[in-house]
């Protein structure tokens, strides 16, 4: 095996890992959470980064159907996670918001995740913090920009 595949299978070990016990003690007992599926987490992920959502709107970032988006946005209503908005002036047009029950958990598992990241992070120097900012700055830009593309290949 060469090394740089050697050090490849490093790197993913280590974000596996790292992003497992952040999950684990930050996750905890907060709402119920553990209770739903993927693409539920996914769905309330995205109304929290990009607020309230149309079904449209949602189903294209979920990267799904409008009828299957429909029936998410059905169960996430009936559990209290989401609401449904209609226009006054066209009911067509719904917009899906996240509860403030959703909003309260989500900021529980924020204060949980950076109070563990900082225990964590406090083995480091200014120096060595700076250089992983950096590094997973680059990642993220090439990411979204599209260069990783070969990494689906």
């Amino acid at each position: 095996m060469t090394n740089n595949k050697l050090r490849n299978q490093d790197i993913l070990y280590l974000f596996q890992e790292i992003a497992r016990a952040l999950k684990q003690r930050s996750h905890g007992k907060t709402g119920s959470l553990a209770e739903l599926t993927h693409v539920q987490l996914h769905a309330l992920f995205a109304l929290k980064r990009h607020g309230p959502m149309s079904m449209t709107e949602l189903a294209e970032e979920l990267h799904i159907s409008a009828p299957t988006a429909t029936a998410l946005a059905d169960r996430l209503v009936e559990s209290a996670w989401i609401t449904r908005a209609y226009n006054q002036s066209d009911r067509r047009i719904v917009r899906l918001a996240l509860t403030a029950k959703t909003r309260r958990t989500f900021e529980e598992i924020l204060k949980k995740k950076l109070h563990h990241l900082a225990k964590i992070l406090s083995y480091l120097n200014d120096e060595d913090l700076d250089h992983l900012l950096r590094i997973l700055q680059t990642i993220d830009t090439k990411l979204k920009e599209g260069n990783a593309s070969h990494c689906t290949k």
